[in-house]
């Protein structure tokens, strides 16, 4: 008995393409209406209604399909097609692009149909995309719904509470938290660090921190104050640059947008300094500024906290309300409740108390 012969992959996958088609075309294939003898063109109506008949059959072949799909798919599809961008879906939903991309792909092949068309720059989104969209978020929201209403029964402090927070304020809050868990071991805490440019609306958190004038009507919570920025620069730079006497001397470093918009901080605090970096991460930026590669405007929680650091004499600009919020669902929720207490109550010396407002709004 001769010994077998391993094949390449592309041979063998060659080979059984060929042997799947040959058999395909064994079989007996039902003749064409027009080459059948007496038989009548079929008339306009009647075309019409075989086509008619056929969608409800294409209809229900994609439904169950999408049955056998799950969840986590259509969550990654609605994401998507609200951020535009396989990078920010990733982050938005804590996992690589790569991922991102691997369940659209296979969504799209499970289903059948092609939900975004891509080009080298950006992704776009097709009409049965949109089609879907709708209906993938209405159930997307209800499923929430029903995780915060099942929630909210529990009266124990224990279970896990989800964490919104921004990037400017972790390092301002992360103290607290970790004394939160401690005083309560029964809690698991889940951290999520979220953009400004996050849509709070499908924010799937329990609680977060926003830097917004305009949160969500539908939220529950209180403005705890108004975020402020300041100019910094390290002392080192500093001992070589003078801000006031020679401000064309020196570097600005700016962040590229806050939020959707396109940052102006330093042209309200120093105007005369040239701006000759721009970042589009605030961690970025306070690090350019640790090494001494010019002054930035960063928010004063942060800056403050920054030992090697100097705060320049300009007087801080208010850059958006700060606020703490969560879902109404998740009310009378004790750990949630106790978690929403302990940010507020870490926050509280680092607030300007001229920019607290009276108390709860919602």
């Amino acid at each position: 008995m001769q010994p077998r012969r391993w094949l390449p992959a592309q041979v063998v996958h060659r080979r059984t393409r060929c042997r799947r088609t040959n058999a395909r075309d064994a079989r007996p294939q039902p003749p064409c209406p027009a080459t059948v003898a007496g038989a009548a063109t079929p008339t306009a109506d009647e075309k019409n209604s075989v086509e008619g008949s056929s969608k409800p059959d294409v209809a229900s072949h994609v439904a169950s399909k999408a049955t056998s799909v799950g969840w986590e798919h259509f969550r990654t599809f609605a994401v998507l097609a609200r951020s535009g961008s396989l990078r920010r879906a990733g982050a938005d939903l804590n996992v690589h692009p790569s991922t991102v991309c691997r369940r659209i792909e296979g969504l799209e092949h499970r289903l059948g149909v092609t939900l975004f068309n891509r080009d080298h720059h950006a992704l776009r989104i097709t009409d049965a995309g949109r089609r879907a969209l709708g209906p993938v978020e209405r159930i997307s929201a209800q499923i929430a719904d029903l995780g915060r209403t099942l929630s909210g029964a529990d009266e124990h402090l224990a279970g896990k509470v989800r964490i919104g927070i921004p990037c400017e304020l972790a390092a301002s809050v992360i103290d607290a938290i970790n004394e939160f868990e401690r005083a309560n071991p029964a809690i698991d805490v889940e951290i999520r660090s979220i953009a400004a440019h996050t849509d709070l609306v499908r924010l799937d958190v329990d609680c977060a921190l926003a830097v917004t004038d305009h949160p969500p009507g539908h939220l529950i919570g209180r403005q705890l104050g108004r975020l402020t920025a300041a100019a910094y620069a390290s002392v080192a730079y500093l001992d070589c640059h003078d801000p006031a006497g020679a401000p064309e001397a020196c570097a600005g470093i700016e962040l590229a947008t806050v939020g959707r918009r396109r940052c102006d901080l330093m042209k309200r605090l120093l105007p005369d300094v040239p701006v000759r970096t721009r970042c589009d991460d605030l961690n970025c930026v306070l690090h350019a500024v640790r090494v001494g590669m010019g002054i930035a405007a960063l928010p004063c929680m942060l800056g403050d906290s920054e030992a090697s650091l100097t705060r320049l004499g300009n007087a801080p600009v208010a850059i958006a309300g700060l606020w703490l919020l969560a879902h109404p669902d998740t009310r009378s929720v004790v750990r949630i409740e106790a978690a929403r207490n302990a940010l507020a109550a870490a926050l509280a010396p680092r607030i300007d108390p001229k920019s607290v407002a009276d108390g709860i709004v919602r």
